[in-house]
This record gives C-alpha cells, structure tokens and sequence, in this order.
C-alpha cells in the first residue's frame, strides 16, 4: 500500500497545480534554450529573453538592456501558463492515469512546438526564420515533448484529479 500524500500536496487547490507546473515547464524550457544558444551561437540568457520579447517588440527589444529581457521572461511564463490551461482543456480525463498523461504530454509537446514553431511567432515581430531541415527541428521538437508536454500534463492531471473528486475547481 502506498504512503500517504502529505498534507500539503492534498490541500494545494487544483489552479497551483497549473501554476506549478508553469513554472517547471517554462524554467526548464529556459534552460533548454539557454544552454542550446549558447552552445552553439555563443549567445547569452540575456540575449535569449530579448529575443522572446522581440515577438513584441521587434527588433527594439534587442537595444532595451534588462529591461527587454525582463518583459521576455514575463512573456514567456504568460505563454507557458496558457500553454498550461491548454493542457488541462485538453487532457481532460484522458489522462486519468500517469502512463497516459505522460503519452498524452509527448503529443501535446508536438502540438505546443507545431503551433509556436509555425504559427505564433511568424506571426509575431520576432526577427526569426521558421526552421525546414530536420537537424534544426528535432531538437526543439524534443525539448517540448519532453521538457513543456509531458511536465504540463503531468500538473495537469493532478489539478484534474482534485476536480474529479469535487475537492477543488480550475
């Protein structure tokens, strides 16, 4: 028989676990994106979020210093919390069990890099080319399979199983 959750994880209300999960998806896709440009463009963290912020501000954000960089980190974590709710919207009992909500968050990992990839930035001021080959796309193809769907719809699954119960609501 398996131990007791503590106290703490039953009374958490089903929205923290949305935002739990926000917070560990967008940090590790962070450093995901962190270490990937640097490694192979030298480019800083800083860098990294102004180029999130240029989706907004074009390509001023790369002459607003911390200030860009900051507004590309609030950017990101906004993103990634809808990405969150998406993933309880459409997970829904379909990730009942763990196995399931790990499968579900490899597909839903593919959907979040397909729509961001091919739509959501072409369509922003982000100064950025849509990847064609595969040596370009496998990585962040892979990075948001396993480092935004399956830790969304894990966090997912836990804020749906409160529901569930009635103990909670999103």
């Amino acid at each position: 028989m398996p131990a007791p959750m503590p106290l703490s994880f039953r009374k958490r209300p089903a929205w923290s676990w949305l935002l739990i999960g926000t917070l560990i998806a967008g940090s590790l896709d962070l450093a995901y994106a962190f270490t990937r440009a640097w490694l192979q463009w030298e480019v800083t963290p800083e860098r990294v979020l102004q180029v999130i912020a240029s989706g907004l501000q074009g390509r001023a954000a790369f002459e607003g210093g911390l200030a860009s960089a900051a507004l590309g980190a609030s950017a990101h974590y906004l993103i990634m919390l809808g990405i969150a709710f998406g993933a309880a919207v459409l997970g829904g009992r379909r990730i009942a069990t763990p196995r399931r909500a790990v499968v579900g968050g490899l597909l839903y990992g593919v959907l979040v890099f397909l729509v961001m990839t091919y739509v959501v930035v072409p369509l922003s001021r982000a100064p950025l080319k849509t990847p064609t080959s595969l040596l370009e796309v496998l990585p962040d193809l892979a990075a948001h399979m396993l480092l935004i769907g399956v830790p969304l719809m894990l966090a997912a699954r836990r804020a749906l199983a409160r529901t569930w119960s009635g103990a909670g609501a999103l």
